[in-house]
């Protein structure tokens, strides 16, 4: 990259690294069968009381869901078919004008991981013996405006046990932090086509990755799980990163100049990169024993701004390359 730049330094305004689309997993630690049936016997649950605990708490979610919809006066919507609910929340805030607190609630039935409770004989004080089960249940999207991030969604299943996906946008964090301290810059969606300071916008990005994302993921978490005031309050979530992409975008000081340059990169991207290289750009070496497939591939898209893109793939991770706007050469990287 440094090379690159050097190379055409006369072309380019700066370049940023920075965090993108992020998506945070949270498990409460009933998540396996054996955990599960000894929160169930702590409670004393047994055969008698299991199924209306289990559907009384599955409907208190959607309840607790609702009286947050009610008392903030936002939408609660349940969706028979899925849509963009992105879209659908960011048009919302827009045209409701909010810029800090919840925006909307979707509800839909989606695949889930919850459990199955056996007993070998239906006595009234016999403990269930409880497996892993895959089956549909209702999940509801809570989407709110928050004041570092913008736009963000929560989702929880309502379902025991009850995992929690988070869902934000580096770069939505890093305008407000510019915005926060006057740096002024210019933004169409998720990218930055010029920025007064570049090498201050990179220090700020830079910070991202150490917030203190326990103390943020968990006071969302708590938001839209009541259980956590009572029969969950010893309970603490853990937080895993599901998805993470890192962009590294490349701005030019006008059109002409990336597309000069574009048709080249993208022939010399598919031309000379072969599966040692795609391993070694996520991080990997390619060993003898390797089963799976490295996919690269060349789409255009007529109907886009971009005009095409380059993406190499190695299972669910990939490293891809795309012109946006005209202006920004942005090379991506998704980590699963």
């Amino acid at each position: 990259m440094k090379e690159f730049t050097r190379k055409y330094e006369s072309r380019i305004h700066g370049v940023l690294s920075c965090f993108d689309r992020m998506l945070f997993r949270g498990y409460l630690p009933i998540m396996s069968g054996w955990a599960m049936a000894a929160f169930l016997y702590r409670l004393k649950i047994n055969f008698g009381s299991l199924k209306p605990f289990l559907l009384e708490n599955s409907e208190r979610v959607k309840d607790h869901a609702e009286a947050m919809a009610k008392k903030h006066g936002r939408p609660f919507r349940y969706l028979k078919t899925n849509i963009d609910k992105e879209q659908a929340a960011r048009e919302l805030a827009q045209c409701d004008r909010i810029e800090h607190g919840l925006v909307c609630i979707f509800s839909i039935l989606e695949p889930c991981r919850g459990f199955s409770f056996l007993f070998k004989k239906p006595l009234p004080d016999q403990r269930p013996f409880v497996r892993p089960a895959r089956r549909k249940c209702l999940h509801l999207y809570f989407y709110f405006m928050d004041r570092q991030f913008g736009l963000i969604h929560v989702r929880i299943q309502t379902w025991f046990p009850m995992p929690i996906q988070i869902y934000l946008n580096g770069h939505e964090w890093l305008a407000r932090k510019l915005k926060a301290n006057g740096v002024r810059y210019t933004k169409l969606d998720n990218a930055f086509l010029w920025i007064q300071d570049m090498a201050r916008a990179q220090r700020f990005a830079d910070r991202f990755a150490n917030l203190k994302w326990p103390k943020i993921l968990n006071k969302y978490a708590k938001l839209v799980t009541p259980q956590l005031q009572d029969v969950l309050k010893d309970s603490q979530h853990y937080w895993v990163t599901a998805q993470s992409e890192l962009s590294t975008d490349v701005l030019f000081k006008s059109r002409q100049h990336l597309s000069e340059l574009y048709p080249k990169l993208l022939s010399h991207g598919t031309l000379c990169f072969g599966a040692k290289e795609v391993m070694n750009f996520l991080g990997r070496k390619l060993r003898g024993n390797f089963e799976g497939e490295i996919v690269s591939d060349l789409s255009s898209w007529a109907c886009r701004m971009e005009g095409s893109r380059i993406k190499h793939r190695v299972k669910e991770n990939w490293l891809k390359m795309y012109d946006k706007a005209g202006l920004i050469l942005r090379v991506e990287n998704r980590h699963q």
